[in-house]
């Protein structure tokens, strides 16, 4: 088996048929799809189980609700290709997304990376989600672009599952916020090579009510923490790292704020951390990261959001 592909599924009936149909739609036959049914309280499994009667390759495991990061790693454990990928059950595929990428994995690259393309209401928007690599870059190049968020997704890039489970990478099950840019950070730090798949292969579709847009609480924070130490770890606390840390950690501190909690007990979640005073003393090249210490040593959260936030 060449190709395992994961798709995680919750309460998706309207959106999975046209999910899995754009995958199947290819006349590759070397590879499986495995969706995992995540808890589903509509009828997301009786559309799955009409799929996998009609298509022998799509696997279908039902689960309590364990959240995505329990699904995709239930899904890894099943997956027998010799590489994965990861497809959302509210996304959708290029027609030739399956071929291209089993004709890319025979070159038995570490890591591969493709585009994707936002959507709204059903139309793509001239946005591209892309890592701005060439295949002259050295994979080091790639590590410190997903150590800056540049691509922090799952489902832009096809994983050697024999890297996976040598190095027991995992998305953190406890953690709601940042676990695919931890398990990017994860795997490419065990990557020696890469490889690059022409065109724009995967659609993501945006959601109203996705837990990026939802309110920032201090368990949410306190889950950010974990985010931050890969940063630094992968970083090797270079500035690229730290500056990254520093604009996450004020975005956080600012919608905080606005959500009612007090300078006083953001502060004293901070400060358990040894990192934070780390990430304050560093040297930053560049204006708007030296007022950002500057009002976070000050404990001035107002103005970081009315700066820059909005």
């Amino acid at each position: 088996m060449k190709l395992s592909i994961i798709i995680p599924a919750y309460n998706c009936s309207k959106s999975i048929l046209k999910c899995v149909g754009s995958i199947v739609s290819s006349s590759e036959k070397d590879y499986e799809i495995i969706v995992i049914n995540d808890g589903s309280t509509d009828d997301t499994q009786i559309k799955l189980d009409a799929l996998s009667q009609q298509y022998k390759f799509i696997h279908t495991y039902q689960i309590k609700n364990s959240g995505v990061s329990a699904a995709r790693n239930i899904g890894i454990k099943y997956a027998q290709g010799k590489y994965i990928t990861f497809v959302d059950s509210d996304d959708y595929v290029d027609k030739n997304y399956v071929s291209k990428i089993i004709k890319s994995i025979s070159s038995n690259r570490d890591l591969y990376l493709f585009r994707g393309q936002l959507v709204k209401k059903g139309v793509p928007q001239n946005v591209i989600y892309w890592i701005d690599c060439t295949q002259d870059d050295s994979i080091d190049k790639i590590k410190t672009n997903i150590v800056r968020g540049k691509s922090n997704t799952p489902w832009d890039k096809v994983y050697k599952k024999k890297i996976i489970d040598d190095y027991s990478i995992a998305f953190r099950e406890n953690v709601s916020l940042g676990e695919d840019w931890i398990f990017s950070m994860d795997y490419t730090n065990r990557c020696s090579n890469f490889g690059l798949i022409e065109g724009v292969l995967y659609y993501y579709c945006f959601q109203d009510g996705s837990l990026s847009q939802q309110k920032m609480t201090l368990k949410m924070f306190e889950n950010q923490f974990l985010l931050i130490d890969r940063l630094l770890k992968y970083g090797n606390s270079g500035i690229y790292s730290k500056h990254t840390a520093l604009k996450l950690l004020t975005n956080s501190c600012s919608k905080l704020y606005r959500n009612g909690y007090s300078p006083d007990a953001i502060y004293s979640e901070l400060k358990k951390n040894t990192w934070y005073g780390e990430i304050l003393k560093a040297k930053y090249p560049d204006f708007k990261s030296k007022l950002r210490c500057i009002l976070m040593k000050n404990k001035m959260i107002e103005l970081i959001g009315l700066i820059f936030c909005g």
